[in-house]
């Protein structure tokens, strides 16, 4: 049973597709631009890091250090 809207919020939160969707926003985000197939290694290890607890400032600090972020192009 969901009580209210921040139990909804936490009960969202714990799903693993939720988690995974995070990642993948926060990925689109940083890089500025849509995933490509080229990102399909990093996203699927932050989805798996996101889904084994990965808070969204580690997650953050993976993605502006990795090859996909400071190897773009304008």
């Amino acid at each position: 049973d969901v009580r209210d809207g921040p139990d909804l919020s936490r009960h969202i939160a714990d799903e693993p597709e939720a988690q995974r969707c995070h990642a993948r926003g926060w990925l689109a985000y940083v890089l500025g631009r849509g995933v490509s197939e080229e990102d399909a290694p990093l996203l699927g290890d932050l989805e798996k890091q996101a889904v084994a607890g990965l808070g969204t400032r580690d997650m953050l600090v993976r993605i502006v250090t990795s090859p996909a972020y400071t190897r773009r192009t304008r």
